[in-house]
C-alpha cells in the first residue's frame, strides 16, 4: 500500500521535486494533496487523511 503525502510549498523547487519523485514511484507514494501560498492556503481540513506532511513552504508561508 502506497504512502500517502502532502506537500506544503508544491510550487518551489524541493516541493515540485518531490511530487515528481513521488509520480514517478507510484507503487511507493500517493499524492493526497499539493499546496502552495501563490496557490491555495493549506488548512487542517484539507489535511484530513493525508498520511505524511512534507512541508518545504517558506518561513513567511507557514503562520498562514
Amino acid at each position: 500500500m502506497p504512502v500517502k503525502i502532502a506537500v506544503n510549498g508544491a510550487l518551489g523547487r524541493m516541493g515540485s521535486r518531490i511530487l515528481a519523485i513521488a509520480e514517478a514511484s507510484p507503487k511507493e507514494f500517493e499524492i493526497a494533496g499539493a499546496f502552495d501560498l501563490k496557490k491555495d492556503a493549506l488548512s487542517a481540513s484539507k489535511l484530513k487523511g493525508k498520511g505524511v506532511l512534507i512541508d518545504f513552504s517558506s518561513p513567511a508561508g507557514t503562520p498562514a
